[in-house]
């Protein structure tokens, strides 16, 4: 997401692990989307959501997670 605080990595079309930096911990969730608002979650970072979610390389995303 463009806020610097919650990363996301789709892993297919019904799947999506995120980063989430809260306080001064990170917290990883692995979603495996069945409900209709984690579907539309994924299409919404697909197509960016007006600017809301942003790309990142994948380097940066993996750096990311190995520093959890």
């Amino acid at each position: 997401m463009a806020d610097g605080r919650h990363f996301y990595r789709i892993e297919g079309p019904q799947r999506f692990t995120e980063i989430q930096h809260v306080g001064k911990r990170t917290v990883v969730h692995h979603v495996e989307a069945r409900a209709y608002p984690e579907l539309l979650r994924i299409a919404e970072m697909l197509e960016g959501a007006a600017g809301r979610y942003t790309p990142m390389e994948p380097e940066e995303w993996e750096a990311l997670y190995r520093a959890k």
